[in-house]
């Protein structure tokens, strides 16, 4: 499995492939929609991959995407939703974001 993230870029941690140190695994950065077209990239010229990047629709699309040879249901990966957070949370938290 390969994993990206801006993470490099704001202090924080990296995802585990990224910091697994495997040869051309990770990419980490520049902007979100640069590694973005790498993880499509990658996935549409190598038919290992599942061909979704877990991350890029999931709730709202996310800062972290995965790429993976072996199906995200299999690694634990749950099924996201594709609204983005705040219009979820929006109600509980007393606020409506439309």
């Amino acid at each position: 499995m390969t994993s990206a993230t801006c993470a490099g870029e704001a202090g924080e941690r990296p995802t585990a492939g990224v910091r697994g140190g495997v040869s051309g695994a990770g990419f980490n950065r520049g902007n979100r929609d640069d590694i973005l077209e790498e993880a499509q990239r990658r996935i549409l010229n190598d038919s290992k991959y599942v061909k979704h990047i877990y991350g890029s629709e999931e709730a709202g699309g996310t800062s972290v995407f995965f790429i993976s040879d072996v199906p995200f249901e299999k690694l634990g990966f749950a099924a996201a939703p594709k609204q983005p957070m705040p219009v979820l949370t929006a109600t509980a938290l007393g606020d409506d974001p439309r």
